[in-house]
């Protein structure tokens, strides 16, 4: 294990000094790890994982896949692109949680879904419990669908979204209680945008794999497309999800298109500010949106 942390260090280009100060761990801790004579108590083991990223199962020597449990983006622990690869995915959703505020780690949205499905199918709770209960369960399936979308901004806020699916048939049907659905549109109202029947918003990536194909002929591809087609809505979600991140790992592509090139610093123009703050329903200042949007596009290292 001490190895990997060793290896970390490396990659980091720092020392333990500066692991020590940054978790509050004793430089002794370190020092009689190195020399084999004891090993990191478990919590401390987490905040050494933490400071440096990783998952503490690739700190404890466990290479296989790791799922995270924030951005939900599976990888091998083991390899320094995939890790790499993985950073860089987080970081995006670490801005789009900034950007459009609660929403449900992937890992967890399944579970918090049917939680309050049951909250409020069930007609003993008060009204206020179930109208918030189908907040929730809505919130679940903006998680998903936005999750679909890797977390890119151009996918509609929660308030946008909660109208979309409120406008769909099967949403008022499958909430089955006039007074609930009656207060949900007024608080969020109707608009289009999503298909009838579905609870994710079709992504440019999925839209593509409907298209017309420069490789029509492709035996490949129209299996791919066998596949992805005996998918329910949930696993198209994922798949399209899971193909993306595919792209972002240089060994899985010819050129690495989908890897955009770093910026020497992104000045916002007007219409960026503008189009920000609008979007986010005017909750965002005007200083806000510059640090956003200055920060989404810069290079880390300045």
């Amino acid at each position: 294990m001490y190895e990997v942390y060793e290896l970390l260090l490396s990659e980091k280009g720092c020392r333990t000094a500066d692991v020590a100060r940054e978790t509050g761990i004793n430089q002794t801790v370190f020092s009689e790890w190195k020399k084999g004579k004891s090993t990191p108590k478990s919590d401390k083991m987490q905040k050494i994982a933490d400071f440096f990223n990783v998952p503490l199962e690739y700190l404890l020597g466990k290479n296989g896949i790791v799922t995270c449990q924030e951005c939900g983006m599976m990888y091998y622990a083991s390899d320094i692109t995939e890790r790499r690869t993985h950073d860089e995915f987080h970081r995006k959703y670490l801005l789009a949680s900034r950007f459009y505020g609660d929403f449900y780690p992937l890992p967890v949205i399944e579970n918090e879904k049917n939680k309050y499905l049951n909250l409020a199918s069930n007609y003993d709770n008060s009204f206020e419990t179930r109208v918030n209960a189908w907040i929730e369960v809505i919130r679940a399936y903006f998680s998903r669908s936005l999750s679909g979308w890797n977390y890119e901004l151009e996918h509609p806020t929660f308030d946008n979204y909660a109208a979309m699916l409120l406008n769909t048939k099967t949403i008022e049907d499958r909430i089955n209680d006039t007074a609930v659905y009656t207060r949900l549109v007024r608080m969020y109202g109707t608009q289009e945008g999503l298909e009838e029947g579905k609870t994710n918003l079709l992504m440019p990536q999925a839209s593509r794999l409907h298209s017309q194909s420069p490789y029509e002929n492709s035996e490949d591809e129209n299996m791919l497309l066998k596949e992805f087609n005996k998918l329910n809505e949930k696993g198209k979600s994922v798949a399209v999800n899971r193909v993306t991140e595919l792209t972002y790992i240089p060994q899985y592509t010819d050129n690495n298109p989908s890897m955009p090139k770093k910026k020497e610093r992104y000045v916002p123009t007007e219409e960026d500010i503008r189009s920000l703050v609008a979007r986010n329903g005017k909750k965002m200042t005007r200083e806000e949106a510059i640090e956003f949007i200055t920060e989404m596009y810069s290079d880390d290292d300045e």
